[in-house]
């Protein structure tokens, strides 16, 4: 669960990180570093959050994209990266299907 910070409070944490949201709103690599220093202040955790990270939040509808840097670059509500799960669901489903179990005849005694 996400802790809830005060918009004063916010804006000092990314001024901490060296981060300045141009219109509230931060790349996908100040995203990471944002999610990397609540890992570390929330939960103790010294996990580096990668790039790839944020874009799996993007993928299970975590986190909206806001706006657009460039045709390949996304922003997002820096106050949004704060309301996510540290942690996505890891991989994708698969299409799992059960495999064939074949009972093994007995050997016969002859």
């Amino acid at each position: 669960m996400a802790i809830l910070y005060t918009s004063k409070e916010l804006q000092e944490i990314v001024r901490s990180l060296r981060i300045k949201p141009k219109d509230g709103m931060v790349t996908t690599k100040e995203a990471a570093a944002i999610l990397t220093w609540r890992a570390e202040h929330e939960q103790e955790i010294k996990h580096r959050y990668p790039e790839s990270a944020v874009r799996r939040h993007v993928e299970l509808g975590n986190l909206k994209i806001a706006g657009k840097k460039n045709k390949v670059a996304n922003l997002f509500k820096f106050e949004d990266v704060f309301e996510l799960p540290l942690a996505p669901k890891r991989g994708i489903k698969p299409n799992i299907i059960p495999p064939r179990i074949r009972l093994a005849q007995k050997p016969q005694n002859s």
